[in-house]
């Protein structure tokens, strides 16, 4: 009776619990959806994605019989960009081979500039203040498989199955970055496991078809990587129902990392990323340090600048992680410190990762500037002491350089005259010192960089200008002599400096940032100057201030100072914002009634070195007879111009105080060159 009691309970209770789960596939949610002005309870669908269920703060809601997305889906995991046009409330959808168009409540659709109709009438609906979009048309057009569970009232999408053809890995920067390349479109999953580290990417339906000789005996690829944080990848077929291509990273720890659609969408792309996960203030060995510390071991630059005076620290390969934007620390020279994800211009590529960090100085002549690493930790000083392992003695025409080593070390040397560059290369086993940067306040060096490459340390020593140099190898120290080489050639010559318009005279302002050229021109005179001054000329400027200058006065100034040359500085502008890049003035000689001297090959000369050194287009070296300040002048004379300002790329660069650096550089170079 017993055994009966019991068989009749359990029967029962699996019955109702078998009811209750049948019943519970069934069962819809709702959830209520501002539509129009209307407040309705659509019904909430689940959506798969190559297995993976779809993760979204709205709902997928079914509407007139077909599933709306919100529009973030097709970015997320669809893998298209997305506009949004907010005046004729459309949504333009992107990628590599599909344009398309969704008006909001229209069942007119664009795709590749040809005009159709929703295949199910179902238009897109702005919900909730959401824009949401119908999933299979929009998956369909952009090559998902969609597929539909009306038992468990669930969307399928799945990509078509590709084949993985192959892996290879970049180290040519600090952080390693594999590609997977494919024959289509590819999705993973990841995940992170310890003991030991390794990271785990399996990317579903696909097929592992790499060559035959490049697998083990059990159809493994394997490849040993060796470059922090990744010593080897694995991968293999993992299963082929379903078809999934697994991949292993065997790391050296828990590193920071991204993974993301190559350019073609044919391949997925693994990055080690660093993150900042806080920056410090604290006493290393008595000395005031503010201290970064990062998830990996990042590349960084240097950059002082001034006006205000500050010191850039740009950290490469790298986000910001849980930093502040912005900390009070004040230590010996610094007065605070920002922090931001900087938009890369320039100097770098677009598609780089930068964050910035900018030390407020008071002031950049009063001490050294040195930032030290060790592993995952970057320190700055700012004071008046050196790098572990360096020592320096000034003297009055040039000092001498000691590097501590640990036994009798041959040192390559080699000397960049063109940009006043000495690099001194030692085995690291032999080297006391660290990767660290030093911006000296110094008459004879600008900056010294230390870095590690392959059993190497190597040592750049930047100076202000040419230097006769020595150095000596023995038992503890590596000794670098160096004196100024003779300038006092240059010193007979006199360079007039012309920064154009001032005062009331604005010259040209830019549409695109405001910049008034008689700013920048006063900017980059004021650059040319210190750099012309470094290398030994006399300088005469036309102006120093915001003044407005008579243009007749400006060639008197010339003319009175018995200049060797003048050069007047300028930014252009154009209606057409596509124009952009170097155009050089002069007045023939046959033009003027004060000039004897053929005037284009100095003109010929500053613009070939202009373009060369600036890497800009060639807008040409003009004739302009009716320019005073190039016409009234006896000496050869140009008028510069260094850039469009109506030209969004050039605007943006010409405002940099990188821009003008270069600029006195390379005119500096040119004037040096152009005298010999």
């Amino acid at each position: 009776m017993k055994r009966l009691f019991l068989f009749i309970t359990l029967t029962i209770v699996i019955f109702f619990a078998f009811s209750i789960f049948v019943y519970a596939d069934y069962s819809p949610q709702y959830v209520e959806m501002n539509i129009d002005g209307k407040n309705i309870n659509l019904e909430k669908i689940n959506i798969l994605i190559n297995g993976e269920p779809l993760i979204s703060d709205v709902s997928p809601v079914l509407y007139e019989s077909r599933t709306l997305v919100p529009v973030k889906f097709i970015i997320d995991y669809l893998n298209a960009q997305i506009d949004w046009d907010s005046k004729n409330r459309e949504v333009h959808i992107y990628s590599n081979d599909k344009n398309i168009t969704i008006k909001i409540d229209s069942k007119d659709i664009i795709v590749d500039g040809k005009q159709k109709s929703l295949p199910y009438g179902v238009p897109a609906k702005i919900m909730n203040d959401r824009t949401m979009v119908p999933l299979r048309f929009a998956a369909e057009e952009l090559g998902f498989k969609v597929d539909w569970d009306s038992k468990m009232r669930k969307g399928i999408i799945s990509s078509a199955k590709q084949d993985i053809l192959d892996i290879v890995v970049n180290t040519d920067n600090v952080l390693p970055k594999i590609e997977i390349k494919a024959s289509g479109i590819v999705y993973h999953r990841e995940m992170y496991l310890d003991n030991p580290c390794r990271l785990v990417i399996d990317i579903p339906n696909t097929n592992l078809e790499l060559d035959k000789d490049r697998l083990d005996e059990n159809g493994v690829f394997k490849l040993d990587v060796n470059t922090y944080p990744v010593k080897m990848i694995r991968a293999s077929q993992f299963s082929k129902n379903p078809y999934i291509t697994r991949l292993v990273l065997d790391m050296d720890r828990n590193a920071g990392y991204t993974i993301i659609q190559g350019e073609n969408e044919k391949s997925l792309e693994i990055v080690f990323t660093n993150l900042i996960k806080n920056i410090s203030n604290d006493k290393i060995n008595d000395r005031e340090a503010i201290i970064i510390e990062t998830t990996n071991i990042p590349k960084y630059n240097v950059l002082k600048l001034n006006n205000p005076d500050r010191m850039i620290l740009d950290i490469m390969d790298s986000f910001i992680g849980q930093a502040k934007d912005k900390y009070n620390y004040k230590t010996n020279n610094v007065k605070g410190v920002r922090v931001s994800q900087f938009k890369p211009d320039d100097l770098y590529n677009v598609n780089d990762n930068i964050v910035r960090v900018v030390f407020d100085l008071m002031s950049t002549e009063e001490s050294n500037l040195i930032v030290e690493q060790n592993k995952d930790k970057i320190f700055f000083y700012a004071d008046n002491k050196l790098i572990n392992g360096l020592n320096y003695e000034k003297g009055k025409e040039g000092g001498k350089l000691s590097i501590d080593s640990s036994s009798n070390s041959k040192a390559s040397v080699v000397y960049d005259e063109t940009n006043n560059m000495l690099k001194i290369t030692m085995s690291k086993y032999n080297s006391n010192i660290k990767n660290s940067a030093l911006i000296l306040s110094d008459a004879f060096i600008d900056n010294i960089i230390i870095d590690t490459i392959d059993n190497n340390r190597v040592l750049y020593i930047k100076f202000k200008q040419n230097m006769i140099y020595s150095v000596i190898s023995n038992s503890k120290q590596i000794d670098v002599n160096f004196e100024k080489k003779d300038s006092t050639k240059n010193n007979k010559y006199t360079v007039v400096i012309d920064a154009g318009h001032g005062g009331k005279d604005p010259g040209a302002i830019s549409p695109i940032n405001g910049a008034i050229e008689k700013d920048l021109n006063l900017k980059t005179a004021l650059e040319l100057e210190k750099k012309l001054k470094e290398l030994g000329f006399n300088v005469v400027m036309t102006r120093k201030t915001d003044t407005l200058v008579n243009l007749y006065e400006r060639a008197y100034i010339a003319n009175r100072n018995d200049g060797d040359v003048f050069i007047s500085i300028h930014y252009n502008y154009n209606d057409n914002k596509s124009i952009k890049g170097i155009q050089t003035l002069y007045c023939p000689s046959y033009k003027s009634d004060v000039k004897q001297n053929n005037q284009y090959p100095f003109a010929e000369y500053m613009h070939n070195h202009l373009l060369s050194g600036l890497n800009v287009e060639d807008k040409k070296i003009v004739r302009r007879p009716g320019l005073v300040v190039t016409r009234e002048t006896k000496m050869d004379a140009v008028l510069l111009e260094l850039g469009f300002l109506s030209n969004y790329e050039e605007a943006k660069k010409i405002c940099t105080d990188a821009y003008r650096k270069k600029v006195a550089e390379v005119v500096g170079k040119a004037l040096v060159d152009y005298f010999k």
